[in-house]
């Protein structure tokens, strides 16, 4: 568990994806997650800056909307 606590966060991602005890279903879990989460952000709609926030709410908004339109694209293709 500690290996998995040093690696970075692609190398986390591609390690559930490729060598979960899951199978290839844990790729179903891990681009559905992502899905509903860039769903969650989106339906929200444009949020209002934030110039303490650690993070700008509204480059957030901008991450769930290129996923939402990559997992749309995929699932058209």
């Amino acid at each position: 568990m500690k290996l998995f606590l040093t690696r970075s966060n692609t190398l986390k991602i591609q390690h559930l994806m490729t060598r979960s005890p899951a199978g290839p279903l844990m790729q179903a879990f891990v681009l559905e997650a992502i899905r509903r989460y860039a769903e969650e952000i989106v339906s929200e709609g444009i949020p209002e800056d934030n110039p303490r926030a650690l993070i700008s709410p509204r480059a957030w908004y901008v991450c769930a909307e290129v996923a939402q339109a990559e997992l749309s694209e995929m699932e058209g293709a």
